[in-house]
């Protein structure tokens, strides 16, 4: 979805990483949170790495299914909220394409771009999308549905690593492939995201909430070697959030109260 609105790549498979260590709640409460706008009108809580271009080759990270909600019962606007990770072809530039994977609460329907769901409805689910740019502020995205779930609060691991073929790149969920995209124009990115995305008129609009989610990552270099991230680029935390790093700044925890 747009922040980005859903990316990214690697080599092998990463199943021997440390599992996440559970997070104590972050501060704040709904009676502490004005009606503050979205930003354009999106709203995020993010942690970001960006290194040199052709630096990174992939993403890694692990997340629990914990309950989110938009608080849109319709249709149309198509309101969602997403806890996610984004892998960017390019660190700056309205062109770049990027590949993105996660958890989202929203409206599935072929008129909200997806791909593998004729619900129509509103739903929690794992999901992965691509987007490509034709020109600036130009670009087709396509949303692809992995399955509806409810939040049980189950850990999953998620990345976007290389496939087979040059410039694509297979997504994975628990270590099995889900899709692959040939959507990008380049084999490696030069940034990586992990974090919340709201889309919606205000974040404390008609029940939106996100209970905490904590985010373990890992990263890809240019050899295909995983590791943590080189260094913490900045983070967004717009108004109406919560966040924080910790675990030596290898899970970034966030919340929307």
């Amino acid at each position: 979805m747009d922040l980005m609105r859903r990316t990214i790549l690697g080599v092998g498979a990463i199943s021997a990483l440390s599992p996440v260590v559970a997070a104590a709640a972050l501060p704040g409460a709904a009676e502490a949170t004005p009606s503050y706008p979205c930003i354009s009108p999106h709203c995020y809580s993010v942690e970001k790495y960006v290194g040199a271009q052709g630096s990174l080759t992939g993403l890694w990270f692990q997340e629990s299914d914990n309950n989110m909600s938009n608080g849109n019962t319709g249709a149309s606007p198509y309101y969602h909220i997403n806890s996610e990770g984004w892998y960017l072809e390019n660190a700056v530039g309205s062109t770049t394409d990027y590949i993105e994977v996660g958890l989202t609460n929203e409206y599935e329907g072929s008129a909200n771009g997806y791909v593998g769901s004729t619900c129509s409805c509103l739903a929690y689910a794992q999901f992965w999308a691509d987007t490509h740019y034709t020109a600036p502020g130009v670009y087709t995205q396509w949303e692809h549905l992995i399955t509806n779930l409810t939040p049980d609060g189950v850990n999953h691991t998620y990345q976007i690593v290389r496939g087979a073929t040059a410039n694509h790149y297979n997504i994975e969920l628990d270590g099995n492939v889900v899709g692959s995209s040939g959507a990008t124009n380049q084999w490696a990115g030069s940034q990586v995201a992990v974090g919340g995305e709201y889309y919606g008129p205000y974040v404390d609009w008609g029940g939106s909430f996100a209970n905490t989610f904590d985010i373990y990552h890992k990263t890809y270099n240019s050899t295909g070697g995983v590791e943590f991230w080189p260094a913490v680029s900045g983070t967004q935390v717009d108004p109406g959030f919560n966040a924080r790093l910790w675990n030596g700044n290898n899970t970034y925890s966030w919340n929307m109260p």
